[in-house]
C-alpha cells in the first residue's frame, strides 16, 4: 500500500514539471556554435566557379589517364575551361582561362604553378 502513495506522489509531482518544460523549446546540443550567416548575405557574395577535383589517375604503360570530377579524361581533354596538358602519378596539370593548375591527389586545394602565371 505505501509503494501505491509513493508512485501517486510521483506522479503529482512529474506532471507539472513535464508540461512546464514543454513550453520551452527543446535545447540542441549538436547544433553550431556560431550561427550560419543570412540569406541576404549570401547573396551579395560572388559566387566562385568551383575548379576541378582529381579522384584518381589510371596508367596503362605509358599512357595515363584522370578520373576528374567523375570523368576519366586523357592528355588533351577539356573538362569545363581547362585543357589537360599532362597526367602524372599522382597529379594532372590543367590550363585554362587564367593560367595553369596542377591537382593533386588527396589534397583539396589546387596549385598553382608559379612559372605558368603571367605576371
Amino acid at each position: 500500500m505505501p509503494d501505491k502513495y509513493l508512485l501517486l506522489a510521483t506522479l503529482i509531482w512529474a506532471v507539472p514539471a513535464l508540461s512546464a518544460s514543454a513550453e520551452q523549446p527543446l535545447f540542441d546540443p549538436t547544433r553550431p556554435l556560431i550561427q550560419p550567416a543570412s540569406a541576404s548575405a549570401k547573396e551579395r557574395t560572388p559566387q566562385t566557379p568551383s575548379l576541378p577535383r582529381l579522384q584518381a589517375v589510371f596508367a596503362q604503360g605509358r599512357k595515363h589517364s584522370a578520373l576528374i570530377d567523375g570523368q576519366r579524361l586523357s592528355v588533351g581533354d577539356t573538362v569545363g575551361n581547362y585543357r589537360i596538358t599532362a597526367i602524372g602519378t599522382t597529379s594532372a596539370r590543367l590550363t585554362g582561362p587564367t593560367g595553369s593548375i596542377q591537382l593533386h591527389l588527396g589534397l583539396s586545394s589546387m596549385k598553382r604553378l608559379a612559372q605558368d602565371i603571367k605576371p
